[in-house]
């Protein structure tokens, strides 16, 4: 699986990652960063490193835009310095910063959801949701005053417009709050109130 970072949102989580190889002899080692358009955008020379794990948490990856980036791992035998001894070892590194995008709306009636007062017994919320990842969405309710509670919660690469996303059965007259809250594969966050 490609690591997956976010180096500008939620500050402290997931703003960088931990590239991991095994050496079986002492060598001289570079690593690249490569974007999409195959131009290397992050160059580190390790220089002459001593076998075993190797593990790299470069501390330079704010700044890069969202996508799949390569990281290209070359290493060269101390003697012969510009010829590697095997192709690269490859993996695959995940940069979002973007968060997801969420929207609602009511089947039933289509004023406005943060300031809903129900005249029927029966709603269904729809809506969309859109991530370049997998996310995870909450939906919860409340009725006045009261505390949200999470009424259904599921994982979604996306959603497209005017989806079901869930039917309020039997619920009593009065002001309701309906919140959406999306978290993709980064942690980064939407909510929707």
């Amino acid at each position: 699986n490609p690591a997956r970072i976010s180096p500008l949102q939620s500050p402290g989580i997931n703003d960088t990652t931990t590239i991991s190889f095994t050496l079986t002899i002492d060598l001289n080692i570079t690593m690249e960063l490569v974007d999409e358009s195959d131009l290397v955008v992050r160059y580190y020379n390790l220089g002459l490193t001593q076998a075993g794990t190797i593990l790299y948490s470069p501390n330079d990856l704010v700044g890069l835009g969202d996508g799949d980036y390569t990281v290209r791992v070359t290493g060269y035998l101390p003697a012969v310095p510009d010829q590697p001894i095997e192709p690269p070892q490859e993996t695959t590194l995940v940069v979002d910063d973007t968060a997801p995008v969420l929207g609602i709306n009511l089947i039933n009636d289509q004023s406005a959801v943060n300031d809903l007062v129900l005249k029927c017994s029966t709603v269904t919320f729809s809506g969309e949701m859109s991530d370049a990842h997998p996310c995870s969405l909450a939906i919860a309710l409340k009725k006045g005053n009261n505390n949200y509670a999470v009424v259904r919660e599921e994982n979604f690469t996306s959603l497209p417009a005017h989806s079901s996303l869930y039917t309020l059965h039997d619920a009593d007259d009065g002001h309701w709050t309906i919140k959406l809250t999306a978290i993709d594969a980064t942690g980064i966050s939407s909510e929707y109130l």
